[in-house]
């Protein structure tokens, strides 16, 4: 199947977990610019076949809603039987000791032991804080180690100073960001697949699942304030705005650092709601110690991709970013994040250290495959988790190589890759349910 999509002009967000059941919309939403699915489209074809209409996010069309929606929960099994694996869990301790990454928290020096301290909106932080044996507590452990001031490149170095994507890369700068030339994040994760939630200025840039959530959330935080025109008019300091207003008005009447207060710490929007918290240490919902996430101790305990960004649909400076979105609406596959940098960071720093290595008389013989590397990162990011999705981490994850082993993605219209080890066939035949694949497949 060939989509025939129109680019917005602007960026547009993903289709990934699932609508909120409540009422599409919430009082006072803006209907006529929200999600909302026209019957029909100026051109004539219908909103959900191929053009959207055109106040219909792209992602909320058809067929690509229905196919994805279904895999996302099909990728929330493999998720859940990948994240308590104890084989990866073993193989990210392997990992995490191998590329000499600190093997417990007095390792760190004290400036990363603040920072992971500070962590607390991260999945493993706390394990890692405590010295506990979680396979995020040792993948965030390895990310941090590979993050490290003596693995940044010198910006002002001669090889670089034409290079001006990188000279003014407003991001992380590190070694292991480099990207062989046929992986989508090439050459340096430069590419903005994404934006925060506060950022987005148009409220048909929000899909359905995350428009319909933030009316929901709105509509209870104004329950709890004796006077909600007073909070709007107030509070939030919008005189010409009453509560009847609508959320999206209010966005759109706040600027940025007001929009970021409101969508992440008075609608707590990007915490996570997901009860699957098994592979959590403290996985008992009453624990006094569960009290990071603000929803309640019952969720686990870290902010999503899911609901922290929005995916751009659209780049006029970068034709990628339309590129792998519309191959991803394509194949049906959820998209969350983006391709994610950190899983190129993680393998391309595992890759380098095993390489290395493989020079030395001991040899890396019983060191863990690249493929086991990514299925950690599988089991680290995919729903339940929802950092980002199976599509994006195989994306991201093409041409590393340890200069043995080189990592592909050969199968992206359904999910054979992972037939390829047992771990992931075993995650393959836990799995209930058949994923949707492309229609013309």
């Amino acid at each position: 199947m060939k989509l025939d999509i129109q680019t917005l002009p602007l960026s547009t967000p993903s289709r990934t977990d699932s609508p909120t059941p409540s009422s599409p919309y919430g009082p006072g939403v803006l209907s006529n610019v929200v999600n909302t699915c026209a019957t029909s489209h100026p051109t004539g074809v219908a909103c959900g076949r191929q053009i959207p209409a055109a106040n219909c996010n792209h992602f909320d069309t058809e067929p690509y809603r229905t196919n994805s929606t279904r895999n996302y929960e099909f990728e929330t099994q493999l998720g859940k039987a990948l994240k308590s694996d104890p084989r990866l869990v073993d193989i990210a301790k392997r990992i995490r000791s191998l590329t000499g990454a600190p093997s417990y928290i007095a390792a760190f020096d004290e400036h990363e032991r603040d920072e992971i301290r500070g962590m607390k909106h991260i999945g493993g932080a706390h394990e890692l804080s405590e010295d506990i044996d979680t396979l995020d507590a040792h993948v965030l452990a390895t990310l941090i180690k590979a993050e490290r001031r003596e693995y940044n490149i010198d910006r002002s170095a001669t090889e670089y100073r034409d290079k001006r994507y990188i000279v003014n890369l407003d991001r992380r700068l590190c070694m292991f960001n480099a990207a062989p030339k046929d992986n989508i994040i090439a050459p340096w994760n430069t590419r903005d697949f994404d934006l925060e939630i506060y950022k987005v200025t148009q409220p048909e840039q929000y899909p359905a699942r995350l428009s319909n959530l933030i009316a929901d959330r709105w509509t209870a935080l104004l329950a709890t304030k004796p006077d909600p025109n007073k909070f709007v008019q107030d509070d939030l300091g919008l005189e010409g705005l009453d509560a009847n207003a609508g959320v999206f008005h209010v966005l759109g009447s706040l600027d940025e650092s007001a929009r970021k207060t409101l969508l992440c710490d008075d609608l707590r929007i990007p915490w996570s709601t997901e009860e699957d918290i098994l592979d959590e240490n403290d996985n008992c919902p009453t624990s006094p110690t569960r009290l990071t996430n603000p929803l309640g101790s019952q969720f686990r305990q870290h902010k999503t991709g899911a609901r922290s960004n929005v995916v751009r649909y659209h780049d006029p400076a970068d034709p990628v970013v339309n590129a792998w979105v519309v191959k991803a609406m394509e194949l049906g596959k959820p998209v969350i994040s983006g391709p994610s940098g950190h899983t190129l960071r993680y393998l391309n720093h595992y890759a380098m250290c095993k390489e290395m290595v493989g020079y030395s008389k001991s040899g890396v013989a019983d060191w863990p495959t690249l493929a086991e590397a990514r299925l950690v990162m599988l089991a680290n990011l995919i729903p339940p988790k929802n950092h980002h999705s199976f599509h994006e981490i195989m994306l991201a994850s093409v041409g590393v190589t340890d200069g043995t082993e080189t990592l592909r993605y050969q199968h992206m219209e359904d999910y054979e890759d992972l037939a390829s080890h047992p771990i992931g066939r075993d995650a393959l035949d836990v799995a209930s349910m058949t994923p949707a694949r492309p229609p013309d497949s």
